[in-house]
């Protein structure tokens, strides 16, 4: 890891990951890594039919995650269909946001490229500050450690750049990959007709959500069909996503 902004002391320090081999090594590596830095060890004790269920989609339908899961198994240990043991997340960082992003058609820009401006906004307090508690000792505020990172799988697959933050394994806040398809997520600030799960749950969570489309889908309408085959959940903050491609389309 390079750091590219930042110092540990900083409020903010900024790593750059670049990740080759197959993906079952890039999981690996993201688990040395979530645990040597952060501390982050599998969660046990859960629901074993959630867990088993989860496992089941993802080697259905992003099989790329799974091959990670298998690395953060080998890191730790224990058999990749151990149901006591959730394999499918790497959380290390456990006002109100006011996300912005702009999406620009060809149409629309000087240089005839469609374009993407971003701006993530998150507030500057812990996990636990933002739940209504005392900070803790040492506790770091939640978006104090992002990453860029870039995966480049051997064992197929489109290359990746991308933010994440807050969950190392599967988590994107915003990317584009070689296709040229480009996400982005923000916050819902209004009350929507669904909990949160706090917890995993099977299928994709909001941070996971922009990063089965990079690895799965090249266009706008290969993420559209995904999306509605996928299914969702929100597990802290429901999200609202910008999903658009090279080609000038967007929704």
């Amino acid at each position: 890891m390079k750091v590219v902004a930042g110092s540990p002391d900083d409020y903010m320090e900024v790593g750059h990951l670049v990740l080759t081999g197959t993906n079952r090594e890039i999981g690996a590596q993201l688990a040395t890594m979530a645990l040597e830095r952060h501390g982050v060890t599998p969660a046990v004790g859960g629901d074993p039919l959630v867990t088993r269920a989860r496992r089941r989609w993802y080697r259905r339908e992003w099989p790329a995650h799974f091959e990670r899961m298998r690395g953060v198994a080998d890191v730790h240990g224990v058999a990749v269909d151990d149901d006591a043991v959730e394999l499918g997340l790497l959380a290390y960082l456990g006002g109100a946001p006011a996300c912005s992003v702009a999406w620009l058609p060809p149409a629309a820009v000087a240089s005839g490229h469609p374009t993407l401006s971003r701006n993530y906004d998150f507030p500057t307090g812990t996990l636990t500050e933002i739940l209504g508690g005392d900070a803790q000792p040492g506790e770091l505020p939640m978006t104090a450690r992002p990453y860029v990172i870039e995966t480049r799988p051997s064992d197929g697959g489109p290359s990746c750049l991308f933010l994440c933050a807050y969950e190392l394994l599967g988590g994107c806040i915003d990317g584009v990959n070689s296709e040229g398809l480009v996400v982005a997520l923000l916050a819902i600030d209004e009350p929507i007709d669904a909990d949160a799960t706090l917890a995993p749950a099977v299928g994709l969570n909001e941070i996971q959500l922009l990063r089965f489309l990079l690895e799965t889908c090249a266009t706008t309408a290969e993420a559209r069909e995904a999306l509605l085959a996928a299914k969702q959940h929100w597990m802290f903050l429901p999200c609202h996503f910008l999903v658009a491609d090279a080609a000038g389309d967007s929704f």
